[in-house]
């Protein structure tokens, strides 16, 4: 291999329960999206996302910047007047969120699938390039125009149980950068520990950010860390551009390169690592 390429690392069994691709656009005209849900539902691909529900839709995406409040909820508190499309798998792990300014795709790791182990991002992004070129063209054909892509995000959400690596008090032997707390006298171990990271990656922000949660499903504590990144652009991108491609590639890379950074050896090696 050539010194200039780097070797990718993966994992047989990383913590990841959740793996987000989103373009965020112009508005489109409005309701159009349900207007026309059959439509839509045949250009993204009907066949492989027979389950539908409604939710309300998500706010619009915001430049990744302290003191900016991340969230990565698939849901929002405030009402809207028009929904939010969720097309799912007939197992509910893969999801296509449509609304008038955005289309996600997501994996999801659900504990009553039978498919329920992360399937690499490669056929994530198939999934989803598929689902934004199959909703451009129908656009096109519909409205005149392609989508005005303003904003695109990849993220990835994971889940570590605290037994995985002995609680809070042994941290330092799952994250990088925390000593531990195992020696505390005077004021003990805390019962939680709530992070956030910013790096500037060559230009491209990235989040991560660590929060102390119980399991919903195990009622177990689990250490809840995401990794986002988000791109921002001037003028409209194409889905089916290099440009587009490329940023996801690169997103990727820099999601994986974050994550191996920042968790610790020991943890590696109980996922799996290998490259």
């Amino acid at each position: 291999m050539p010194q200039n390429i780097k070797q990718k690392v993966s994992f047989k069994n990383p913590p990841v329960i959740e793996v987000s691709a989103t373009v965020q656009f112009a508005d489109l005209p409005q309701d159009w999206a349900l207007t026309n849900l059959e439509k839509v539902r045949a250009a993204v691909g009907v066949n492989d996302y027979p389950k539908i529900e409604f939710k309300p839709p998500l706010g619009k995406l915001v430049p990744l910047q302290i003191p900016n409040e991340l969230s990565f909820k698939l849901s929002s508190d405030q009402e809207f007047e028009f929904p939010r499309i969720w097309l799912m798998s007939e197992d509910e792990t893969h999801l296509i969120q449509i609304q008038n300014d955005r289309l996600s795709f997501n994996w999801r790791k659900l504990p009553e699938s039978s498919n329920a182990d992360y399937s690499k991002f490669d056929l994530v992004w198939k999934k989803f390039k598929d689902g934004c070129v199959g909703l451009d063209n129908l656009i096109k054909q519909e409205v005149g125009q392609h989508l005005q892509v303003q904003a695109i995000e990849l993220a990835y959400l994971n889940s570590i149980p605290f037994k995985a690596f002995g609680g809070v008090e042994k941290i330092d032997t799952c994250m990088k950068h925390f000593i531990s707390h195992s020696d505390a006298e005077l004021i003990g171990v805390p019962t939680q520990i709530n992070f956030l990271w910013e790096f500037n990656l060559q230009g491209t922000i990235l989040k991560a950010q660590g929060l102390t949660i119980k399991d919903p499903n195990t009622g177990d504590q689990v250490l809840r860390f995401d990794l986002v990144t988000r791109k921002f652009s001037p003028s409209p991108i194409k889905v089916d551009s290099s440009e587009f491609e490329d940023w996801f590639d690169i997103a990727h890379d820099r999601i994986i390169d974050s994550f191996v950074s920042l968790t610790a050896d020991t943890m590696h090696e109980k996922w799996g690592k290998y490259s």
